[in-house]
């Protein structure tokens, strides 16, 4: 999954990095993953999804 920002938005982008990033250290990400029994991928599986 990702996120489009339209080239040279870099207002936009940083706050949408900023606030993801708020989300994934706060507990409510935690419940969201927990709730639908999902886990962050691992290093490894972010790497492999990007060279395919």
């Amino acid at each position: 999954m990702g996120i489009a920002v339209k080239k040279g938005n870099t207002e936009l982008l940083d706050r949408l990095k900023n606030e993801l990033q708020a989300l994934v250290a706060s507990k409510e990400y935690d419940a969201i993953l927990a709730k639908y029994n999902l886990a962050l991928p691992s290093e490894e599986e972010i790497a492999k999804s990007l060279s395919e």
